[in-house]
């Protein structure tokens, strides 16, 4: 069945406000030293997201990773199907966990393989 369009844009809304969230909270210093200019979908580029990484927290830049991972996901298509197994990723726990990258399924197992000392 899969997200519908209507559904994959509304995420893509959600990342595109978070990323700009991120960015506006950012250091005032680094957003002075760089030119951010242009709508939230330039913002996203490779480039201005290295300019910033510096002036970022470390969960700020790993939000960023995660948020540019999930944008390019939905422009290859496959947003929302687990890294894993490649089935579908409830929409459930996509809205719980919006860059999730696995199944709950895929999820648990490799938590247990990671308390195991397997991964």
């Amino acid at each position: 069945m899969g997200l519908t369009k209507n559904k994959i844009i509304k995420f893509k809304e959600f990342f595109l406000s978070e990323h700009a969230r991120i960015v506006k909270n950012s250091s005032a210093r680094a957003l002075d030293e760089t030119d951010v200019g242009g709508d939230e979908a330039d913002i996203v580029s490779l480039g201005q997201i290295k300019t910033l990484s510096d002036s970022l927290s470390n969960r700020d830049k790993a939000a960023l990773s995660r948020i540019e991972n999930s944008l390019i996901k939905i422009s290859q298509g496959v947003f929302g199907i687990c890294e894993s197994c490649e089935e579908e990723i409830s929409e459930a726990r996509l809205k719980a966990i919006p860059y999730c990258a696995m199944c709950i399924n895929c999820a648990e197992q490799q938590e247990l393989d990671r308390k195991r000392g397997l991964v």
